[in-house]
Order: structure tokens, then sequence, then C-alpha cells
């Protein structure tokens, strides 16, 4: 079914059975004014589909601003925006309850009555389950990935155990909350989407086809955090230098895109391991789109995330649009065998799966696809295909519409 077509078919039949009922408003920390991550991209997106299956008056957020002079843009989906001005520990503590949040969020609720709530983050849940006792409003809390996996404080805890609903982006995270006592009941499933810009860039072009041979080019787009370490591009560098040390000769470039306190190690580390030439730091992009040439120039999109606790945190993919972003431009990816990666990637069909934390296995891989080139464009296909039949706009959108019929179970949503 055309997407238009699609969507107004859903708009028809929810705006039916809900009777214009369905009002939501989002309680949000941080929305794309403020900064540009994965959590802000996918509340924005969300409540964007939202706005077309339900219509942009039925949907309302309020959203923090922390840079002065942010520039504000139109939304098919109402808003207002709160300053957040703290610093250091006092931002953190403004994160989970502000008095402003608290008053912008009551406006609205006297203004839209909205039937449900929809808390942003975990670490808000604790206001939102406030503001459902005071109103009567029950409320929908979001989780991500590590936030969620386990060391929440106990009033985290029991704000989420009194969700009326608990929407997580991955199969993996939902596991791990079942594992932890939620009932599966309680828990729904809506992925991330492709981002749209990224739907409309054209099938990819086999590298037989390319004029100019070169070495093969591997690709990484994260922030250089030191706490977003487990991202992995420390054992790419290691699977790189055993790969020049065991042949004699590297045929690859690895291109990291990003920036952050953790870019000087990583450049001494590339320097130490002899891979200096090899591996090239390309600065971050300000908008998604940016990405799409730089996609285009490589050949294989490698992340190899780690998944655990160590430093007294949790760490790992809690899903990784990144691997989307990539299939979407003919890239099969390379991982390990853990975290959100694993609802995107299935090993053999559209990338390759590697035992976590395992540098060895991660070199032999990429040696394998060095000397199966052809396999690389098989892959890739098969990654385009994937993406665009299960992470498009239309495919996200019948997980959120099987969402609001969880929420409605008495509108007969069909």
């Amino acid at each position: 079914m055309p997407e238009q077509t699609m969507t107004n078919t859903l708009e028809t039949s929810l705006g039916a059975a809900a009777g214009g009922l369905a009002r939501l408003l989002f309680i949000q920390n941080g929305s794309l004014f403020d900064q540009f991550g994965g959590i802000e991209y996918y509340l924005d997106d969300l409540e964007t589909d939202l706005s077309h299956l339900l219509g942009g008056s039925q949907i309302t957020a309020v959203l923090p601003i922390r840079r002065a002079g942010a520039q504000l843009t139109e939304k098919e989906y109402g808003y207002s925006t709160v300053p957040f001005r703290k610093k250091g520990l006092m931002a953190k503590l403004e994160n989970r309850f502000s008095k402003g949040l608290w008053n912008a969020a009551m406006k609205q609720i006297e203004r839209a009555r909205p039937s449900h709530l929809v808390c942003g983050h975990v670490h808000l849940a604790p206001m939102v389950c406030l503001l459902s006792m005071r109103t009567g409003i029950p409320y929908v809390t979001c989780t991500y990935g590590i936030e969620a996996w386990g060391d929440l404080r106990w009033i985290e805890e029991y704000a989420l155990s009194q969700s009326d609903r608990i929407l997580t982006i991955s199969d993996w995270t939902r596991q791990i909350l079942q594992k932890r006592g939620y009932p599966a009941s309680q828990i729904q499933v809506v992925h991330p989407r492709l981002p749209s810009e990224f739907e409309k860039v054209p099938a990819p072009r086999p590298r037989a086809q390319r004029s100019t041979p070169r070495k093969l080019r591997l690709l990484t787009v994260s922030r250089l955090s030191k706490e977003e370490r487990y991202k992995g591009q420390d054992h790419v560098i290691e699977a790189l230098h055993r790969i020049l040390m065991s042949e004699g000769m590297l045929p690859f470039e690895y291109w990291i895109v990003g920036d952050g306190g953790d870019l000087p190690r990583l450049r001494e580390l590339a320097e130490r391991k002899q891979l200096k030439d090899h591996v090239h730091f390309l600065p971050p992009v300000r908008h998604r789109s940016e990405l799409i040439p730089i996609y285009r120039e490589c050949d294989i999109y490698v992340m190899p995330s780690r998944f655990g606790k160590w430093e007294g945190r949790w760490r790992g993919e809690g899903f990784g649009i990144v691997y989307l972003e990539a299939a979407a431009c003919g890239l099969p990816s390379v991982a390990y065998a853990c975290g959100g990666v694993t609802d995107i990637v299935r090993h053999g069909y559209n990338g390759l799966l590697a035992e976590p934390d395992n540098a060895g296995e991660l070199s032999r891989i990429l040696w394998e696809l060095y000397v199966r080139p052809d396999r690389i464009d098989a892959l890739g296909k098969t990654a385009y295909q994937d993406v665009m039949k299960r992470f498009t706009r239309p495919a996200i959108r019948v997980e959120i519409l099987d969402w609001l019929r969880n929420i409605y179970p008495d509108a007969q949503i069909t």
C-alpha cells in the first residue's frame, strides 16, 4: 500500500475509533532544540508520526531548552518550552525534577486534557508518577537501554512499575525488563525508524561497478565519549592490527566520524598499533543527511558495541540507529552479537556478528569479507532491502498502531 494511502487509512481508523479522545502529552528532559542524540530523534519521530495518525492537535510535548538562543522550528505537534539553566550536579537534579517543567505540564494538562501522559525518560518517571497521582491521568514511560537495565533508584523503579505501559525501543531491552520482573503485557516495542532523509537514498551500486579500486573502507559513526567506549572503536583498531601482523599488509582503511574526550586515546592507540596511515578521524556532522555521502563512500559499517556492567555502570547499545542508516546506504554491518543491534543485524543475512569482546573473531570476519568481496555486495543488498521493509515509516507506524490499540483497548481500532 502506498505510504500516503496507508497514512490516510490509519488516520481515518484511529479518528473514528478513538473518537478524538486519544490525546497524548509528552514530558521530556531533552529535545532536538537542545541536543542531537538518539533519544531526542526517537521522541521527535514518534511525536511526528503520532501527529500524522491522530492529528497534530492531539499531540503536545513539554520540552526543556538549555541553549540560550536555541533556534525553535515548526513541528507537526504542539509544544511548549521550559528554560533549563542549571550546571553540573544541579543539572542532573533538574533532569529529574524541575518546578518549571511541572508547572508547564500542569498548564498543558488543564488546556489539552490529555488521555495519557508519556514520560520521555525513566529519570523523569517519579515526577510524571506524581503528576498522574495528582490528575488521575495514566502514563506511559519510554525506556531505551542502559538507564533501564538495572540499578535504578528505588523511586524510579517504583515509578516505572506504576506505568500503565512501558514503551521500549528494542526486543533486547524488552527481554531484560522481563527478566527483571516486569510483565510482558506491560511492555511494548516501538523501534526507532529510519530517518526520512535515508528513505530516499538510491539502491546500492555493486562494488564491481565502481570506477576506482581502493582499499576496503570501514566506518564507525558515534560520539567519542569516555563514557561510551563500549562502542568498540578500540576493538576495531586491535582487529586491524592483528590482520597487519598476520598478513604483513592491511587492505583496509578505517574512518571514524565523531568527536569527544576519547579522541586523543584513540589517536594514540592507532599510532601505537602502527595504523596511523590507515585510521582517519572525521569531524561530527550537525544533521543526519550530511552522513549519507560518507556512508556511500564506505564498504562496511563496523561498530562492535559491547554489553555488560563495568566501573559500576551498565554499558551497551539500546538499539543503534546508525546500523539502519548504514543499511539504507547499502553497507552490511559487522558487530558483536549483543545489545540492540541484534534487533537489526541477522548473522549471515544482512551483516555478520562476532562473539562479544572477541577482537580475534572480529579480525577473522573482516579478513573473510576482504577475500570474499562478492559477499559484501550480497550482504549489503540484503541490508538495504531489509531496512526498507522493516524500519521505514510505514513499518514503524504499524508498531505504533499496535501500541495505541493496547493503550485504548475499548476503541476497537482496526
